[in-house]
């Protein structure tokens, strides 16, 4: 019975060693110099990529505040009570010098939870995008200048979607439709929204907002063509796929895909009017 309780109570002393001091499993260095090769060439195409990032909130159209002396009395100082959430920020990579474009792509392939350590950049701590974006076609919707974007999906249709549901399902999960546009520029305002905190007795504060007014959601002018493309297998799971970092299994998954990429244009291009 006590090997039954140790253990456990081993691995959370492990994992909260890991998490707390932020110490991680795996390290960069392999990736670090193979982007020092990758970018001695300048960058000429548009590459833009997601970070993500905690911040402090504390939404103005439900604010939650405290005290630190109770019974409060007028005239007091409320405290904002904010929550950590995760937050994304889009990076636009060819407008960088080398050395920040290297930071960005570090943090981007870095993974929360003291598995790969996150980078700072600035007085910022990043991790990968995909932790709070995984299909960033965000900053290319509501721009009439990006007319179609191309969306590569990691996971067959069948997983992607669920028995019964439309063809839109897709753009659902991509956030190409003007629902989770919304959500998502809104939650981005909200996390860079000023903190700031209120006095007890003067002025009218503390009031929840439904729909929200101080911060309304906003709806998108413009969405772009999608075309989304899907591997004919299962790349894995976190362990089996997103982890496995075997040089084979990479090569395999870059001729496969390279392979799919090409039928599918094909396939566009027999669909597409001719001009």
């Amino acid at each position: 019975m006590v090997v039954l309780f140790v253990v456990p109570l081993v691995l959370l002393g492990l994992v909260n060693t890991v998490f707390g001091r932020n110490i991680a499993v795996l390290s960069q260095s392999g990736l670090a110099k193979s982007l020092d090769t990758v970018l001695k060439s300048p960058m000429r195409v548009p590459v833009l990529l997601s970070l993500s990032r905690e911040a402090q909130v504390n939404d103005p159209d439900d604010p939650h505040y405290y005290f630190d002396i109770f019974p409060p009395g007028y005239g007091q100082t409320a405290l904002a009570d904010t929550r950590r959430v995760w937050t994304t920020d889009y990076v636009r990579l060819d407008s960088l010098d080398r050395d920040k474009v290297k930071e960005a792509c570090l943090a981007s392939a870095a993974l929360p939870f003291g598995i790969v350590p996150p980078v700072q950049i600035g007085e910022t701590i990043y991790v990968d995008g995909g932790l709070t974006d995984n299909v960033p076609v965000f900053p290319f919707i509501n721009d009439p200048a990006h007319k179609e974007v191309f969306v590569i999906m990691l996971q067959p249709p069948k997983r992607c979607s669920k028995p019964g549901d439309d063809e839109a399902s897709p753009r659902r999960m991509a956030g190409l439709d003007d629902d989770c546009w919304s959500k998502r520029e809104r939650a981005i305002r909200v996390a860079n929204f000023p903190i700031s905190h209120q006095i007890l007795g003067f002025g009218k504060w503390g009031e929840r907002n439904r729909p929200p007014k101080i911060l309304p959601y906003a709806r998108p002018n413009f969405m772009p063509k999608p075309t989304f493309f899907y591997p004919t297998q299962s790349l894995g799971n976190l362990m089996s796929g997103t982890l496995n970092f075997n040089g084979d299994y990479a090569a395999d998954l870059i001729e496969k895909g390279y392979k799919e990429t090409l039928t599918r244009l094909n396939e566009i291009n027999e669909h597409r009017p001719a001009p």
